[in-house]
Parts: structure tokens; C-alpha cells; sequence
């Protein structure tokens, strides 16, 4: 009878982990948006830009990304800044960090336009983390192959 109990027990917790695990987000979705600021989105799908702006706010921006191909094409512009930080982190389909860049107000107007590392394409997130960020700025991202 016990034995019984503790196969059940072991079955309920054994797909409640694989529905945690396979949680899928669908192209261009917001996963999480903690950020005080604005962020406006331009396009979505295969190649998602937008802006953001900002007078001392914090949080994370993060969206997910459907990348046919195993790198990207990241970019990050800061305009006008006068106070904070920009992290870009961009996760593969496995959750692999792929690129984790920060851009600082105090290097003036900055920006980068970098090639990730190789991932698994499928579903990417896409995370923007601003940090008492002031001024204006901008991302872009697009399938490398």
C-alpha cells in the first residue's frame, strides 16, 4: 500500500517538473516588463526593435524571440544619457547565455552592434536591464547566419 502512495506521489511530481521545464513563450511576447520607464516597441517577430526612455527608472524588460538561426545580431544605442545602465542579456532556446553586454551613461553616447555566441535557434529571450537609467536609448536584434 505504501508503495503505492510513493509511485503516485513520485508520478504527480515528476509532471508537474516537465510542465514547469516546457513552458513555451509565444514570438514577441512580454515575459516580464519591471521597468518604471518607457519601452515601445517597434516590430516584432523576426527582426524586434524599439526604443526606450527613461529619468532615474529601473527594472527589466524581457521578450521572447523566435530565432530561426544559432546566433544573432545584437544591437543597443544609448542616447542623451546622463545617469545609469543598459545590460542586454540574450538566452538561447536552451537558456544558454549567448550575450550579457552593459553600456554605462557615464561613457557618454555608446553603443554596440555585436554577434552573439552559437545556440540552439528557437524560442531566445531577450532581456533589457535598466539601472536608474536617464535619457534615451534603443535595441535591435535580427537572425545572424
Amino acid at each position: 500500500m505504501k508503495l503505492t502512495h510513493t509511485r503516485k506521489l513520485f508520478g504527480l511530481v515528476f509532471l508537474i517538473g516537465i510542465f514547469i521545464s516546457c513552458q513555451k513563450y509565444d514570438d514577441g511576447e512580454v515575459i516580464k516588463n519591471t521597468y518604471t520607464g518607457g519601452i515601445f516597441v517597434n516590430t516584432v517577430s523576426e527582426h524586434p526593435e524599439g526604443e526606450f526612455i527613461g529619468d532615474f527608472d529601473t527594472g527589466e524588460y524581457i521578450f521572447a524571440w523566435d530565432n530561426k538561426e544559432k546566433r544573432a545580431e545584437a544591437q543597443l544605442q544609448l542616447e542623451d544619457a546622463t545617469s545609469g545602465s543598459v545590460q542586454m542579456i540574450i538566452r538561447d532556446k536552451q537558456n544558454r547565455v549567448m550575450l550579457d553586454e552593459t553600456l554605462l551613461s557615464t561613457d557618454g553616447p555608446s553603443s554596440f552592434n555585436l554577434i552573439t555566441g552559437s545556440g540552439t535557434p528557437g524560442v531566445w529571450e531577450v532581456s533589457l536591464v535598466l539601472i536608474s537609467y536617464s535619457g534615451e536609448g534603443s535595441y535591435a536584434v535580427e537572425p545572424e547566419d
